[in-house]
C-alpha cells in the first residue's frame, strides 16, 4: 500500500512544480512588459532633457561669444541694459554724471550731483548702496562731480565748486581730504593719483603729495583747456583728455609727454567756419569728456556732441574706431558725460546724462573673450537659465544612474534564473 500511495504522490508532486511554472513566466513576462514600457518613457523623458539642454546650451554660446558685427540703429554699439531714474526716492537717479567700475566687485558707481550723492549698482541693475547725506547734515557732499576707486577700496570724490577731493571707504567714512584747484577728473593707480583740472594736471604720490605738476591754461600744445578726463594704465603711464583744446595726450608717470593727438577743432570751432584747422584723427570728436582704457590697448573717448565712443591705439595716439549715435532709445547717447569699462565682462559704462540714466553697452574690438562675455551675461537675467540647466543636468544625472541601477538589476535576475534553472535540472 505503501508504494501505491508513492506513486499516486509522485504525479501530484509533479503537477505542483508544472503549474507553478506558468505562474513565474506569467510574472517574468509582466516584468518585462513594465520594464519595457518604463524604459520607452525614460527614453522619451531623457530626449526632451537633451533636447532642452542643446537648446539652452546653443543661445549661450551665442551670447558669449565677442560681438563681432555693428549695428545701423546704434551706430555699432551693443546695447545691454539701462537704469533710468527720475526721482529723489532711494534707488533713483537724476543726473549721473559720472561713472566708475569698482576693481574689486565688478560693480559700478555713479555720482548724482542733483541728490548729493554716491551710487553704487550691480551691472543686472540691481541696486547695492547709496552714499550720502542730505545737505544740512555733516559731512555731506557737496555737488560730487567725479569719482575713482583704488584696487585698495578707497573712494575718490571731487567737489569741484569747493576746490576738494574728499576720500572715502566703501561705508562711506571720510578718510581725508586734499585740495586742487578747480578739479574736474581723477584716476589712481596703486601708486599714484592724477587729478585734471582746467589748467593742467597733477601727478602725486598715494598720500596726495605732489609730484609734477603739469600745464597752464591756454590753447598752446603745452598748455590745456578744462581736463574733463584722466585714466592710467598698468604701467603708470597717463592719458589726458584736454576737452575745448579738443587734444589727447599720453604722459609718463614723471611727466614725459609720449604723444599728442589733435582729436578735431577746438571748442567745436568748426561751426565757425575754421575748416582748415589741422587733425591728426580720421573721424573728428567735438566734446571729449571722460575716458577710460579697454582690454585691448585702447585709449576709450566718449564725446558729449559727437555722442560717441571713439578708440585710439594707447602706443601711439592713433585713431581706432568710432561707435554711437544721438538719440534717447536705449543704445543711442544724448550727451554722454563719462565712461568706464569692467575687462571681466567686456562692457562699458556710460553716464548718458542728458537722458537721465546709465547705460551699459559692449563695442567691438575692445579684446573680449569668451570668459568675459560668460561674466557679463551672467549678471543679468541670463543667469536665470542656469537653473533650468542644473535641473537639466540633475535629471540626467539621476536618468544615468536608475537605467544602471536597472541594468544591474536585470543581470543579477538573470543569474537568479539561471542558477535556479540549473538547480531544477540537477
Amino acid at each position: 500500500m505503501s508504494e501505491d500511495y508513492s506513486q499516486i504522490s509522485a504525479p501530484d508532486s509533479g503537477e505542483q512544480q508544472i503549474s507553478a511554472a506558468p505562474d513565474e513566466n506569467e510574472n517574468v513576462i509582466d516584468e518585462k512588459v513594465v520594464s519595457s514600457k518604463g524604459r520607452k518613457i525614460l527614453a522619451v523623458a531623457l530626449v526632451i532633457l537633451v533636447l532642452l539642454l542643446i537648446g539652452i546650451g546653443f543661445l549661450l554660446v551665442k551670447m558669449m561669444l565677442p560681438s563681432a558685427g555693428v549695428s545701423k540703429d546704434t551706430g555699432g554699439v551693443t546695447w545691454i541694459r539701462s537704469l533710468y531714474g527720475f526721482g529723489d526716492k532711494y534707488g533713483e537717479l537724476i543726473n549721473p554724471n559720472s561713472v566708475v567700475v569698482d576693481p574689486a566687485d565688478g560693480t559700478f558707481w555713479m555720482t548724482d550731483p542733483s541728490f548729493i550723492r554716491l551710487v553704487n549698482v550691480r551691472m543686472d541693475g540691481s541696486l547695492v548702496k547709496i552714499i550720502g547725506k542730505k545737505a544740512t547734515q555733516k559731512g555731506a557732499f557737496r555737488n560730487p562731480s567725479d569719482m575713482a576707486i583704488g584696487n585698495d577700496g578707497l573712494i575718490y570724490v571731487i567737489e569741484s565748486t569747493y576746490d576738494v577731493v574728499r576720500v572715502f571707504d566703501k561705508t562711506g567714512n571720510e578718510k581725508g581730504s586734499f585740495t586742487v584747484p578747480s578739479p574736474l577728473s581723477i584716476a589712481v593707480s596703486d601708486n599714484y593719483i592724477v587729478v585734471g583740472a582746467n589748467s593742467g594736471f597733477v601727478i602725486m604720490d598715494k598720500n596726495a603729495n605732489v609730484l609734477h605738476l603739469i600745464g597752464t591754461n591756454g590753447k598752446g600744445t603745452d598748455q590745456f583747456d578744462k581736463i574733463n578726463g584722466v585714466a592710467i594704465d598698468g604701467a603708470d603711464n597717463i592719458y589726458v583728455v584736454d576737452t575745448f583744446n579738443n587734444r589727447i595726450s599720453k604722459w609718463t608717470p614723471e611727466g614725459k609727454r609720449l604723444w599728442m593727438v589733435q582729436a578735431g577743432y577746438p571748442g567745436n570751432k568748426q561751426s565757425n567756419g575754421h575748416t582748415k584747422f589741422p587733425t591728426t584723427a580720421k573721424a573728428k570728436l567735438e566734446v571729449p569728456m571722460g575716458c577710460t582704457l579697454d582690454a585691448n590697448n585702447h585709449l576709450v573717448v566718449i564725446d558729449l556732441l559727437n555722442f560717441s565712443i571713439s578708440q585710439f591705439d594707447t602706443k601711439t595716439g592713433r585713431f581706432v574706431a568710432k561707435y554711437g549715435q544721438f538719440g534717447t532709445e536705449d543704445g543711442n547717447f544724448f550727451y554722454p558725460s563719462d565712461i568706464s569699462y569692467d575687462a571681466k565682462t567686456d562692457v562699458f559704462v556710460v553716464a548718458d546724462s542728458g537722458a537721465k540714466r546709465a547705460q551699459i553697452v559692449r563695442i567691438p574690438n575692445s579684446g573680449g573673450s569668451v570668459l568675459s562675455n560668460l561674466r557679463s551675461n551672467l549678471s543679468g537675467p541670463l543667469a536665470l537659465c542656469c537653473i533650468p540647466i542644473l535641473i537639466i543636468l540633475i535629471c540626467l544625472a539621476i536618468a544615468y544612474f536608475m537605467q544602471r541601477n536597472r541594468k544591474k538589476k536585470e543581470q543579477e535576475k538573470y543569474f537568479e534564473i539561471a542558477l535556479e534553472e540549473q538547480a531544477i535540472k540537477e
